[in-house]
């Protein structure tokens, strides 16, 4: 009886019912997105220079290569994907407990939690749940650094978390300001009321988050060139540039370009297709952002 009053075990049931749910469902039967294959290409990159000039970021083609080692293909992914969340989710957890010293509070902060995506991403071979897992273990770290007394393992838990969180997905780079500010917040709320040692905070903080990625940016620099987490080329941008297409566009184009963007005109012009502005509804935005 005296387990059945402790809020540990009714996350963990909760888990286990939602992983007993997904395999009962066939929900771990991994499935292939048409990104994957960009993920697969980069995991068999040969040479460091090819990977780093990639559109890709590292961190998932890292993941796919070291589970699909073992020989089973993908079968594992979705597996290790949602087990990998929920050791987030029970980090999470541990970490609000340890700030609030209530266990029912951090049962209802982590409650939502295994139910934010584990039913629609758990099974896709994308890297955006496990981008998901590593964001929830940086902020679980930050909220034990802004309510205890800031120890290494925890500063280096969120500087791991936060780089693997945009080496997964590169979308994850504004943590590397919020959880800053975040935890400058989490400080003030806790008591803190010197000018001085928020500041020292904060600016440890920022270092931790901010040094990681100006030596991979520097990295990727002098190794090909090219500054920032990824290669954000004319592949990345022709779903959104293209919706902006006009013919003023068009007379503006470098001569050699001109054909193909008349070509790309007359197309939407044959769909039915409107030039997209600022004030276009995004739900028009996103509906040609594929096909574009």
């Amino acid at each position: 009886m005296r387990l059945f009053r402790k809020p540990l075990f009714w996350l963990t049931v909760q888990l286990v019912m939602t992983f007993a749910f997904l395999s009962w469902t066939e929900g771990l039967e991994y499935e292939r997105h048409p990104d994957t294959q960009s993920y697969l290409n980069l995991s068999q990159a040969e040479s460091l220079s090819e990977a780093l000039s990639h559109r890709r970021t590292l961190g998932y083609p890292l993941f796919l290569k070291a589970v699909t080692s073992s020989g089973s293909w993908l079968k594992p992914v979705p597996t290790v994907q949602i087990l990998l969340f929920f050791g987030s989710v029970l980090l999470f957890w541990w970490a609000i407990q340890r700030c609030s010293g209530s266990g029912w509070l951090a049962l209802a902060a982590a409650f939502p939690l295994p139910w934010a995506g584990v039913m629609t991403l758990a099974a896709l071979v994308l890297p955006d749940f496990l981008a998901s897992a590593a964001a929830v273990v940086a902020v679980s770290c930050l909220f034990v650094l802004a309510m205890d007394a800031p120890r290494v393992i925890w500063w280096m838990g969120l500087g791991t978390a936060m780089f693997l969180a945009y080496q997964l997905r590169p979308a994850a780079v504004f943590l590397i300001v919020f959880l800053p500010l975040l935890g400058l917040i989490l400080k003030w709320l806790r008591g803190e009321r010197s000018w001085e040692a928020l500041a020292r905070w904060t600016a440890t903080a920022t270092l931790v988050t901010m040094l990681p990625f100006l030596a991979f940016c520097s990295w990727r620099w002098m190794t090909v060139g090219h500054f920032g987490v990824v290669s954000f080329g004319g592949l990345n941008q022709a779903g959104m540039a293209a919706s902006f297409l006009d013919g003023q566009v068009v007379s503006q184009l470098p001569r050699e370009h001109r054909r193909l963007a008349r070509n790309m005109l007359r197309m939407r012009r044959e769909r039915g297709w409107q030039t997209m502005t600022a004030q276009s509804a995004m739900v028009e935005y996103f509906a040609q952002y594929s096909d574009n």
